[in-house]
């Protein structure tokens, strides 16, 4: 009859193997996957309005906001001149990519946790089963 291998072994292993392939997938999409693929989309650009909450974009020491309602930001154009520029003329994309990197290190700290029950587990089970051979 064969040997049997320890239930916390198997465990061990299993979780090893799950978690850590895990763990890595999640690490590397945090810090060496694409880090320009996060940016807002160009057909969902935010208007000046939209991203007060998020950005403030200066003129000469003045919010562009109230520089563009004085009307002293202005344009050269070949037709007509110079002409006001207006609040319309902007808009931004972000870059999520913080927030992303974030997500993932945060899953990177449940696969870690796991990882580690698995080699504690692993470990345990191979303590138990030496200890066994022994007697």
């Amino acid at each position: 009859m064969g040997k049997k291998i320890n239930a916390l072994v198997i465990i061990g292993i299993i979780g090893f193997f799950v978690f850590g392939a895990h763990l890595i997938t999640n690490l590397s999409r945090a810090y060496l996957g694409e880090q320009n693929i996060w940016w807002t989309p160009q057909a969902m650009r935010l208007s000046l309005k939209d991203s007060k909450d998020k950005v403030e974009i200066f003129f000469k020491d003045q919010l562009l906001d109230k520089a563009l309602a004085s009307g002293k930001v202005k344009i050269t154009t070949d037709s007509v001149g110079t002409e006001p520029l207006v609040a319309e003329d902007f808009s931004l994309r972000l870059n999520n990519l913080d927030k992303m990197r974030a997500q993932f290190l945060n899953l990177s700290l449940f696969s870690a946790f796991f990882l580690g029950i698995s080699l504690a587990c692993l470990c345990l089970g191979f303590f138990k089963s030496a200890k066994k051979a022994e007697e």
